[in-house]
């Protein structure tokens, strides 16, 4: 009898033990569900936070193309306007080389000449009553953006002063050629002048008389 009681109150705390494991089992199985989820929430929002951050890395990248763009644009502008104010700067240069010519050669500072009766017409610094030399440095340098077209249009207007005048020239030498064939003509002396012809003149008639 008493093995027997010893037997039912056994199994009667197997039976308490084994509702506490099934408590127990069931518990861990609704932990297991609630944690699977969890982790499935977790990982759908790692998914979504993976997607997203590809996605700004693909707009970092994009952007950083167009940031590039607009740098490399910036560059191509900014060449431009250096250039265009080089080219505005060497206009100006030339402009003023090419007017300060112009007013040296107008007041006779500067000519069209040879150095040497070997050499070619150029550039030189002409001063009263002295031999033409070459430029002085300072002149030259200043003169030097814009030289070459200095040096046509000087040489163009020499050209023309020299085409204007030559038929003028010709007029005055056939002029004293004529004066000087009616002095023989005349039996007058190749140094008298207007006065003294006139004196002659009256003392012949004089003696005439």
């Amino acid at each position: 009898m008493e093995t027997q009681s010893a037997l039912v109150e056994t199994r009667s705390e197997v039976s308490a033990q084994q509702v506490q494991i099934d408590r127990l089992v069931k518990k861990q199985g609704e932990i297991h569900i609630k944690a699977l989820s969890v982790i499935a929430e977790k990982k759908a929002e790692f998914d979504s936070l993976r997607t997203r951050v590809r996605e700004m890395k693909q707009e970092v990248v994009e952007l950083s193309s167009e940031a590039e763009a607009e740098r490399t644009q910036v560059t191509v502008l900014r060449a431009q306007v250096q250039a265009e104010g080089a080219r505005v700067e060497a206009a100006k240069a030339r402009y003023q080389a090419l007017a300060l010519g112009l007013r040296l050669f107008e007041s006779h500072q500067i000519g069209w000449e040879s150095l040497r009766p070997d050499e070619p017409r150029q550039l030189v610094w002409v001063q009263a009553g002295r031999k033409p030399t070459p430029l002085p440095k300072i002149v030259d340098d200043r003169l030097a953006p814009a030289k070459s077209l200095l040096e046509l249009i000087i040489e163009l207007i020499c050209q023309i002063l020299e085409a204007l005048f030559a038929s003028r020239e010709l007029a005055v030498v056939q002029d004293v050629a004529i004066i000087q064939q009616a002095r023989v003509e005349l039996g007058l002396e190749p140094d008298m002048t207007i006065e003294n012809v006139l004196v002659r003149r009256s003392g012949e008639v004089g003696s005439t008389l």
